[in-house]
């Protein structure tokens, strides 16, 4: 099969959001873009066209990869696409700040902040101000500013209009990951929470899941006072206890936020 047609192919079943067949398709139409120098834009034997479908063949398989929740694979993709990305022989690609968007959200959903920065340096200013970049931009600033509630805000709305794109998924990963921040936090701060003030603190939409995620960390419910209560630090052994008390600054954090739940409460 030709490399225009398998591109076609692979074109109609990524727009049929049909991911298993893309899957399948992929690493033939790779094998095809190496047999064609492609994989590697070059002005002297490829012409615009070529390198716009390889190009666009690799964006197909960065977005295949996030949303099937694939993140080394996805990151791979993007390095080879950096190449298509800077090269002054093609148009800019309208995929480019919605991967780029997705790239940046991966790395904060997985705690690489260094990372994070060092990509946004090497970035053009047009691209900053991009719409979805410059939003991811805001969220990794609220999670250096520790505004939590801020950033569970944006991430719901990235969730809310992700459209199939990936985002909602890594947006999702990322309140995970800042959930058990504030979990650990709970360890050195209080004996116990009423369930519907760790609800409000850990941003779970109902009061089983709250259940569920306590049970999870091994913590005990009273279901007649609805309350949770948490292991005392000789029962964290020595390790739970040093976890635990790095997050130990956070407590003025939770009860400002506390605070903040109860003032929307009153107003409500």
């Amino acid at each position: 099969m030709s490399l225009a047609s398998s591109f076609s192919s692979l074109q109609s079943s990524f727009d049929s959001n049909d991911l298993a067949s893309v899957g399948q398709q992929l690493p033939a139409i790779k094998v095809l873009l190496t047999q064609h120098n492609l994989l590697y834009p070059s002005g002297s034997s490829n012409s615009e066209q070529d390198l716009i479908v390889a190009r666009s063949i690799l964006e197909i398989g960065a977005f295949y990869s996030i949303r099937s929740a694939k993140i080394p694979a996805f990151e791979r993709y993007m390095a080879q696409l950096d190449a298509f990305y800077s090269t002054p022989l093609l148009p800019p690609s309208p995929s480019h700040p919605t991967l780029l968007s997705l790239h940046l959200l991966s790395l904060l959903s997985t705690s690489r902040t260094s990372a994070f920065h060092t990509l946004l340096e090497t970035l053009p200013v047009q691209l900053l101000s991009a719409d979805g970049v410059r939003e991811i931009i805001e969220l990794e600033r609220g999670l250096m500013e520790g505004s939590y509630n801020k950033v569970w805000r944006m991430a719901k709305g990235l969730m809310d209009k992700d459209g199939g794109k990936g985002l909602g998924g890594l947006a999702e990963l990322l309140v995970g990951s800042i959930r058990n921040e504030i979990s650990l936090s709970f360890l050195t701060s209080y004996t116990s929470l009423p369930i519907p003030s760790a609800q409000q603190l850990l941003f779970l939409p109902s009061p089983s899941e709250v259940v569920a995620f306590a049970q999870k960390k091994g913590w005990t419910i009273s279901p007649s006072s609805q309350t949770i209560f948490f292991p005392t630090p000789s029962a964290l052994g020595g390790a739970g206890v040093g976890a635990a008390a790095e997050s130990g600054g956070m407590k003025g954090l939770i009860e400002e936020s506390l605070g903040y739940a109860r003032e929307l409460e009153a107003i409500v």
